[in-house]
Protein backbone atom coordinates (compact mmCIF):
# COMPACT_ATOMS: atom_id res chain seq x y z
CA UNK A 1 0.00 0.00 0.00
CA UNK A 2 1.18 3.46 -0.82
CA UNK A 3 0.43 7.45 -0.01
CA UNK A 4 1.74 10.17 -0.52
CA UNK A 5 1.77 14.22 0.78
CA UNK A 6 4.66 16.00 -0.81
CA UNK A 7 7.24 15.79 0.17
CA UNK A 8 6.34 12.29 2.12
CA UNK A 9 5.40 9.21 0.89
CA UNK A 10 4.40 6.21 3.25
CA UNK A 11 4.98 2.94 2.17
CA UNK A 12 3.20 -0.27 3.48
CA UNK A 13 4.79 -3.90 4.18
CA UNK A 14 2.04 -5.69 5.81
CA UNK A 15 3.90 -9.06 4.88
CA UNK A 16 6.82 -8.57 7.20
CA UNK A 17 9.46 -6.58 8.27
CA UNK A 18 13.76 -6.09 8.02
CA UNK A 19 13.40 -7.75 11.45
CA UNK A 20 11.27 -10.81 11.14
CA UNK A 21 10.38 -14.12 9.37
CA UNK A 22 7.63 -12.47 6.59
CA UNK A 23 6.05 -15.99 7.70
CA UNK A 24 4.52 -13.71 10.90
CA UNK A 25 3.43 -11.34 8.49
CA UNK A 26 3.17 -8.46 11.05
CA UNK A 27 3.73 -6.14 8.93
CA UNK A 28 5.86 -2.91 8.99
CA UNK A 29 5.61 0.83 7.07
CA UNK A 30 8.34 3.02 5.90
CA UNK A 31 8.09 6.77 5.64
CA UNK A 32 10.69 8.59 2.65
CA UNK A 33 10.94 11.80 2.07
CA UNK A 34 11.95 13.95 -1.03
CA UNK A 35 15.34 15.81 -1.26
CA UNK A 36 15.32 19.18 -3.27
CA UNK A 37 17.49 16.80 -5.93
CA UNK A 38 14.14 14.64 -6.19
CA UNK A 39 15.97 11.39 -4.62
CA UNK A 40 13.64 9.85 -2.05
CA UNK A 41 15.21 9.05 1.23
CA UNK A 42 13.96 6.38 3.75
CA UNK A 43 13.65 8.38 7.06
CA UNK A 44 12.01 6.10 9.02
CA UNK A 45 10.59 2.77 9.71
CA UNK A 46 8.00 1.68 12.00
CA UNK A 47 6.91 -1.62 13.61
CA UNK A 48 4.52 -1.23 16.29
CA UNK A 49 6.18 -3.22 19.06
CA UNK A 50 5.09 -7.08 19.35
CA UNK A 51 1.50 -7.38 17.59
CA UNK A 52 1.29 -10.51 17.36
CA UNK A 53 1.31 -12.88 13.78
CA UNK A 54 -0.91 -11.72 11.18
CA UNK A 55 -1.82 -8.57 12.14
CA UNK A 56 -1.04 -7.11 8.49
CA UNK A 57 0.10 -3.73 9.85
CA UNK A 58 0.88 -1.71 6.61
CA UNK A 59 -1.91 -3.23 4.43
CA UNK A 60 -3.81 0.17 3.99
CA UNK A 61 -1.76 3.78 4.45
CA UNK A 62 -3.07 7.15 4.14
CA UNK A 63 -1.51 10.26 5.00
CA UNK A 64 -2.72 14.24 4.95
CA UNK A 65 -1.60 17.37 6.77
CA UNK A 66 1.12 15.81 9.21
CA UNK A 67 -0.79 12.76 10.18
CA UNK A 68 -0.58 9.27 9.16
CA UNK A 69 -2.98 6.43 9.19
CA UNK A 70 -2.24 2.62 9.04
CA UNK A 71 -4.48 -0.21 9.16
CA UNK A 72 -3.72 -3.42 10.62
CA UNK A 73 -6.69 -5.66 9.56
CA UNK A 74 -5.45 -8.94 11.36
CA UNK A 75 -4.68 -6.94 14.94
CA UNK A 76 -6.33 -8.86 17.61
CA UNK A 77 -10.00 -8.09 18.63
CA UNK A 78 -11.06 -7.77 14.65
CA UNK A 79 -8.02 -5.25 13.70
CA UNK A 80 -7.36 -1.70 13.57
CA UNK A 81 -6.24 1.53 12.41
CA UNK A 82 -2.95 3.65 13.93
CA UNK A 83 -2.49 6.80 13.81
CA UNK A 84 0.90 8.67 13.89
CA UNK A 85 2.29 12.12 13.48
CA UNK A 86 4.82 12.00 10.77
CA UNK A 87 7.61 12.90 9.77
CA UNK A 88 8.42 11.72 13.50
CA UNK A 89 6.30 8.58 13.66
CA UNK A 90 7.82 7.86 16.63
CA UNK A 91 8.96 6.76 19.36
CA UNK A 92 5.11 8.82 20.41
CA UNK A 93 3.06 5.71 20.47
CA UNK A 94 0.35 6.14 18.36
CA UNK A 95 -3.80 6.09 18.75
CA UNK A 96 -5.13 2.96 18.33
CA UNK A 97 -8.63 2.76 16.92
CA UNK A 98 -10.20 -0.72 17.01
CA UNK A 99 -13.57 -2.03 16.78
CA UNK A 100 -15.68 -1.30 19.44
CA UNK A 101 -19.73 -2.28 20.47
CA UNK A 102 -21.04 -0.01 17.49
CA UNK A 103 -18.07 -1.35 15.16
CA UNK A 104 -17.57 -5.17 14.18
CA UNK A 105 -15.01 -6.89 14.93
CA UNK A 106 -14.55 -7.93 11.02
CA UNK A 107 -11.31 -6.63 9.30
CA UNK A 108 -11.21 -3.14 10.85
CA UNK A 109 -8.04 -1.61 9.09
CA UNK A 110 -8.73 -2.83 5.47
CA UNK A 111 -8.68 0.27 4.28
CA UNK A 112 -7.95 3.72 5.02
CA UNK A 113 -8.34 7.32 4.38
CA UNK A 114 -8.05 11.23 5.79
CA UNK A 115 -8.57 14.16 4.49
CA UNK A 116 -9.00 17.38 6.89
CA UNK A 117 -8.78 15.73 9.81
CA UNK A 118 -11.07 13.17 9.30
CA UNK A 119 -10.16 9.35 9.15
CA UNK A 120 -12.38 7.16 7.42
CA UNK A 121 -11.93 3.36 8.17
CA UNK A 122 -12.95 -0.03 6.49
CA UNK A 123 -13.77 -3.14 7.34
CA UNK A 124 -16.15 -6.10 5.92
CA UNK A 125 -19.43 -3.99 5.92
CA UNK A 126 -19.03 -1.13 7.86
CA UNK A 127 -16.85 2.11 7.37
CA UNK A 128 -16.54 4.22 10.22
CA UNK A 129 -15.68 7.80 10.26
CA UNK A 130 -13.50 9.68 13.71
CA UNK A 131 -12.51 12.88 13.36
CA UNK A 132 -8.99 13.65 14.44
CA UNK A 133 -7.26 16.25 16.06
CA UNK A 134 -3.84 17.37 17.28
CA UNK A 135 -3.39 19.78 20.60
CA UNK A 136 0.26 20.51 21.82
CA UNK A 137 1.19 17.21 20.26
CA UNK A 138 -1.51 14.98 21.66
CA UNK A 139 -3.50 13.26 19.05
CA UNK A 140 -7.14 12.61 20.05
CA UNK A 141 -10.01 11.07 17.76
CA UNK A 142 -13.95 11.04 18.22
CA UNK A 143 -16.18 8.43 16.84
CA UNK A 144 -18.27 10.79 13.93
CA UNK A 145 -20.18 8.30 11.92
CA UNK A 146 -20.47 4.56 11.22
CA UNK A 147 -21.70 3.72 7.47
CA UNK A 148 -23.20 -0.01 7.08
CA UNK A 149 -23.49 -1.54 3.86
CA UNK A 150 -27.19 -2.31 3.58
CA UNK A 151 -28.85 -5.79 1.68
CA UNK A 152 -28.01 -6.50 -0.73
CA UNK A 153 -24.22 -6.03 -0.34
CA UNK A 154 -23.62 -7.52 3.10
CA UNK A 155 -23.61 -10.95 1.00
CA UNK A 156 -20.03 -9.80 -0.52
CA UNK A 157 -16.84 -9.55 0.65
CA UNK A 158 -15.89 -6.66 -1.05
CA UNK A 159 -17.87 -3.41 0.64
CA UNK A 160 -15.45 -0.96 1.92
CA UNK A 161 -12.11 -2.45 0.42
CA UNK A 162 -10.97 0.74 -0.36
CA UNK A 163 -12.28 4.06 1.04
CA UNK A 164 -11.58 7.87 0.01
CA UNK A 165 -12.53 10.92 2.12
CA UNK A 166 -12.46 14.61 0.84
CA UNK A 167 -14.44 17.46 2.14
CA UNK A 168 -17.53 16.19 3.09
CA UNK A 169 -17.72 12.75 0.87
CA UNK A 170 -17.11 9.67 1.75
CA UNK A 171 -16.78 6.97 -1.21
CA UNK A 172 -16.47 3.16 -0.59
CA UNK A 173 -15.44 0.89 -3.10
CA UNK A 174 -16.80 -2.38 -3.18
CA UNK A 175 -15.40 -4.80 -6.35
CA UNK A 176 -17.21 -7.38 -5.68
CA UNK A 177 -21.00 -6.29 -5.91
CA UNK A 178 -24.01 -8.12 -6.61
CA UNK A 179 -27.44 -7.54 -8.08
CA UNK A 180 -30.22 -9.32 -7.94
CA UNK A 181 -27.81 -12.47 -6.88
CA UNK A 182 -25.53 -12.15 -10.03
CA UNK A 183 -21.44 -10.68 -9.63
CA UNK A 184 -21.33 -7.47 -11.05
CA UNK A 185 -18.29 -5.36 -12.28
CA UNK A 186 -18.02 -3.47 -8.90
CA UNK A 187 -19.61 -0.33 -7.51
CA UNK A 188 -18.35 2.85 -5.87
CA UNK A 189 -20.98 4.63 -3.12
CA UNK A 190 -20.68 8.26 -2.63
Amino acid sequence: SVAIDPPYALVGASRGNRDESILRKQGSVYLFQQDTLGTWLLINEVAVGDLGEFTQFGSSVAMSDGMAVVGAPGFTGGGAAFVFQYPEMGPTEPVILQPTEEIPPYSYGRSVAISNGAIAIGGRYIVAVHRCSVDSGVVTTELEQIVWAEQPYRRTLGFAESVAIFDRYLVIGDPRSYSDGIASKGQALI
